[in-house]
């Protein structure tokens, strides 16, 4: 995690330790947990949306020739993209192994 600490502290993230949860490795429940977390009042993807309006207004405010705080900006944007997505594909592969399992039960009742 050294590196991953690293590239969070040069685009101006503070990481701190947190003692972390064992819960188990059930991708339906971890799915599930993760899409409360995000969809929320408040929640992760409201965050996110934040985040991304805050980078642009910032982004707006550079004159156009500062190319290289502009570039900065937009690698941003794309990290916070990229946690977005990773985000919903554990709910989405969350509910496809739900879906799954729902169609095995269903097979083996018969």
């Amino acid at each position: 995690m050294k590196v991953l600490d690293w590239i969070a502290g040069k685009l101006g993230y503070v990481t701190r330790e947190y003692e972390r949860t064992r819960i188990g490795g059930d991708a339906v429940a971890r799915g599930e947990r993760w899409q409360q977390f995000y969809t929320e009042d408040g929640g992760l993807a409201d965050m996110l949306r934040a985040m991304r309006f805050e980078l642009f207004e910032q982004w707006a405010d550079k004159p156009l020739d500062d190319h290289a705080s502009r570039d900065r900006l937009a690698l941003k944007d794309e990290s916070i993209r990229d946690l977005g997505d990773r985000v919903r594909t554990v709910i989405e592969t969350g509910k496809i192994r739900a879906a799954a399992q729902a169609a095995a039960d269903k097979a083996t009742i018969r």
